[in-house]
């Protein structure tokens, strides 16, 4: 460790002992870019005067928007080496969204990646009197732009190396002035409970964080990391970021968002974090591709499975299986799990990660069955990591045992609160709301709901607010059952409903609509729109036997008993889901209440007319007739 415990010490530090190391690497026009250490620091020093001499001081915020790339970390870097701090914003973010957190934060200059994000800038400036330069890096489209805030890399670095030439020494001299508990970026939270807040994370929280994880699994230096999640998330900050800094991770960006599967498969990452909606789809994906696949594969497959799950049984019992065992899962990996990790990019990976709430028992047992040593975590952003799986010690049903360091107690209403060396700053300008959660016993109180089982695992309920009671008394957890329920290759998404005024389950249900579509195709079923395939009747039959096997390893009270399709997708644009791909439980109960008293109705089909939203910002309506059925 250096002299004093910062993210810009450690940029420092790999220049001057492994200058000519990869750093990362960026895949564009179909051919991979390197970035060594030198080239790094390098952007990150030009980049970081470059905003000095247009007026940056310490304590300023800077904001970045656009898809994973080199250009964002340098970015980002380049703020806090210079004593002011980041901030991320979601590349799908509208520009309503954008303002309210530019306005929160006050950032006085703004990366923007593209021509997408630059418009989306200038479409509101005039209400951010505070903004200095909006920079972009992909200059495509952008060549006729006459805008005088506008500003490339190019020209930011070159005012850098003008800037380095009256000040020689600033730029190191600047790193040496910042302390360990200095603010380095504002982590703006999803905004399930509110409008989002800007969490403070200091440089000594995030190391502590990334230490606290190491001691549990060390990663090892020069590990190829593929940097997918959004950094406006704490997860990529702590893993991307960080290890890419303090670890030497060579951090791998894939060329579009589209092609991450191909990436994955070239670059074989020996660390990759999903969130639980990654892990699903890539659950999905597989199980799909099982159902196309020849008659051969799919025995193959089904003999294979079983056995995978016998393995992982033993596992969670902390059993040794016995050589016959160990033997028909080497012949299963070999025959069918070897090249299905290797199709899916999975083969040479050490460690798999989930986090950002809690992945399904069932898509979790299933990934571990087919060979991915992927474990579940918990942590938030006002707390950083709080828990993660030991290789010695998986349990399905859990988020894993705390991390070192970490101390956990539960409320009597069953809220989790924790105290750790990761704990924020607070949120950036709000001190009423920051005592409301951060009290003077020294603990964060989370808002979520859970359970801390005496060999010290965490049990993920819900939040607190999310959780339900029925009529007669009996508690249970929404997201708990949606969990299982998306484990179906046929359930993209779904909200369970339920309350004190109802005598049962019941869910509006989202159907995957690659994977139904592929089944309706085989099974000659025609069909149109999304809406036109989500209310046949063939389908509904199709998601009844699933909601029947998922009802099947609940407790009678949690059973759905009724549901729907919904007759569209879940849409962050709508405000349906947030940033992050969580669901705005609240906002979503309310905006379909009239779909929810339908299904708690005596009606076998509810009208429904909606206002949807489209990519554009326009909108439009659409009406749609909806079947409510019915399980015994």
């Amino acid at each position: 460790m250096t002299e004093k415990n910062n993210l810009s010490n450690f940029l420092l530090k790999n220049n001057r002992e492994r200058p000519e190391n990869i750093a990362m690497r960026v895949k564009h026009r179909g051919i991979w870019q390197t970035y060594t250490w030198r080239d790094y620091y390098t952007n990150v020093k030009y980049l970081s005067l470059g905003l000095v001499s247009r007026g940056l001081k310490a304590g300023d915020r800077v904001a970045i928007i656009g898809e994973n790339a080199p250009e964002y970390y340098w970015a980002e870097v380049a703020a806090f080496s210079a004593r002011a701090i980041g901030l991320g914003l979601y590349v799908d973010s509208r520009p309503e969204e954008i303002k309210y957190i530019l306005q929160d934060s006050k950032s006085s200059f703004v990366f923007a990646d593209d021509q997408e994000q630059v418009d989306k800038m200038l479409e509101i400036k005039e209400d951010l009197p505070f903004l200095v330069n909006i920079i972009y890096w992909d200059e495509r489209g952008l060549w006729s732009y006459d805008d005088p805030q506008l500003m490339s890399f190019e020209e930011l670095k070159t005012l850098g190396e003008k800037y380095e030439k009256d000040h020689p020494d600033f730029f190191e001299e600047t790193i040496g002035k910042i302390e360990n508990n200095d603010t380095c970026f504002l982590l703006y939270t999803s905004g399930t409970t509110g409008l989002p807040k800007g969490v403070m994370s200091t440089h000594q929280t995030i190391i502590n964080g990334l230490e606290s994880w190491m001691s549990r699994d060390p990663w090892k230096d020069g590990a190829n990391y593929l940097s997918y999640i959004s950094p406006a998330w704490i997860t990529e900050q702590f893993m991307g970021v960080t290890g890419n800094l303090a670890r030497g991770f060579i951090i791998n960006f894939p060329e579009e968002p589209e092609t991450v599967n191909e990436n994955i498969r070239e670059i074989g990452p020996y660390v990759l974090m999903f969130n639980p909606r990654l892990w699903e789809s890539m659950t999905s994906i597989i199980q799909g591709k099982m159902l196309d696949s020849s008659p051969l594969k799919r025995l193959l497959y089904k003999l294979a499975l079983p056995i995978g799950y016998r393995r992982v049984e033993h596992e969670h019992d902390k059993k040794r299986a016995n050589i016959f065992w160990n033997s028909l899962f080497y012949l299963a990996y070999l025959a069918v799990f070897r090249p299905l990790l290797s199709k899916m990019g999975l083969l040479r990976t050490r460690y798999a990660y989930t986090g950002g709430g809690p992945l399904s028992p069932g898509n979790f047992k299933f990934l571990r069955a087919i060979g991915v040593n992927l474990k579940q975590t918990y942590g938030i952003s006002e707390a950083g990591g709080i828990s993660l799986h030991d290789d010695r010690d998986v349990q399905f049903e859990t988020v894993g045992p705390l991390l070192p360091g970490v101390e956990v107690k539960i409320t009597e209403e069953g809220e989790v609160a924790v105290k750790s060396n990761q704990l924020s700053k607070g949120y950036f300008g709000k001190p009423e709301e920051t005592e409301k959660v951060f009290k003077e016993d020294g603990y964060y109180y989370t808002g979520d709901a859970a359970v801390l089982t005496e060999d010290n695992h965490l049990v993920f309920l819900d939040r607190v607010k999310d959780m339900k009671q029925l009529r007669t008394g009996d508690k249970f957890s929404p997201s708990y059952i949606e969990g299982w329920l998306k484990f179906s290759p046929f359930i993209r998404d779904v909200i369970v409903t339920g309350g004190p005024d109802r005598d049962y389950v019941g869910a509006i249900i989202q159907i995957d609509f690659d994977n139904v579509s592929r089944w309706a195709e085989r099974n000659k079923i025609l069909y149109t729109t999304f809406t036109d395939l989500s209310q046949k009747s063939g389908v509904y039959d199709l998601t009844r036997k699933e909601v029947e096997n998922v009802n099947r390893v609940l407790p009678d009270k949690m059973r759905v008993k009724k549901y729907t399709h919904l007759y569209k997708e879940f849409d962050p644009d709508e405000e349906e889901l947030t940033r992050t791909r969580k669901l705005r439980r609240a906002y979503v109960e309310n905006k379909y209440g009239e779909l929810i008293e339908g299904i708690y109705s005596d009606q076998a089909e509810i009208r429904m007319e909606s206002e949807i939203t489209y990519e554009n910002g326009r909108k439009g309506k659409i009406k749609a007739s909806l079947r409510v059925e019915r399980v015994e």
